[in-house]
């Protein structure tokens, strides 16, 4: 009988593929008008779970706003949210543990 034989995959080039963000230029900056734009048209009651998206690294889009300083964007983004909602953006932990405002 013939089993046919998987392929090795190599899982790093796979995730490689599907992890180029968005919202990242390929220097690892931030777009922030393309951002911007973004948010703004995502309804209300989506936009606390727009930021609790997460890269293959744990990492929430402001985990990268916080290293690039932009610091403006963070207040105009949650400006849009409730108290409680911006507490917790910024409780959630990257892979490594380290919060947004870390």
């Amino acid at each position: 009988m013939f089993l046919p034989v998987r392929p090795e995959y190599n899982y790093d080039q796979v995730f490689d593929s599907f992890s180029h963000d968005p919202f990242l230029n390929y220097h690892g900056q931030i777009s922030q008008e393309k951002f911007l734009k973004i948010y703004e048209a995502i309804p209300r009651s989506l936009k606390y779970a727009y930021l609790t998206i997460r890269d293959r690294y744990g990492n929430t889009i402001l985990h990268y706003f916080a290293k690039e300083g932009a610091f403006e964007l963070v207040r105009e983004t949650f400006s849009y949210l409730e108290d409680v909602e911006k507490y917790h953006c910024t409780c959630f932990k990257n892979d490594i543990g380290q919060t947004p405002l870390h």
